[in-house]
């Protein structure tokens, strides 16, 4: 059995060098792994707070557009009163229209005999 001892000196002793290497090791691993997580983290806090921003700037946009539409200005009540115009016309204009002639009773010819 191999019992490793710190800095005895014995023949299966691991120099204390090479322990306080190892430790700066790990924590220095552990260091950079802590740091790159809470790096991580903080660019999905980022990334989450940049589409709450983005979402709510497009529902005041929306909200605008909204109440633009329903804003009556002068050239959409123009194109109302154009469009109300146009629809009186196609019903005077349907109701004047004479029929086909194949839905027009039709008179019967005289026949005269010869005789």
């Amino acid at each position: 059995m191999v019992i490793l001892a710190i800095g005895n000196g014995g023949a299966g002793a691991v120099p204390l060098w090479l322990w306080i290497l190892i430790g700066v090791t790990v924590t220095a691993v552990s260091g950079i792994a802590i740091y790159l997580l809470v790096k991580q983290i903080r660019r999905e806090d980022l990334q989450v707070q940049a589409a709450e921003e983005a979402a709510e700037r497009q529902k005041e946009i929306d909200a605008q557009k909204l109440a633009d539409l329903k804003t009556v200005t002068p050239l959409a009540t123009l194109l109302e009163l154009n469009q109300s115009q146009i629809d009186e016309y196609h019903r005077i204009a349907t109701d004047q229209e004479e029929p086909p002639p194949s839905a027009k009773p039709r008179a019967k010819k005289k026949r005269t005999t010869a005789s």
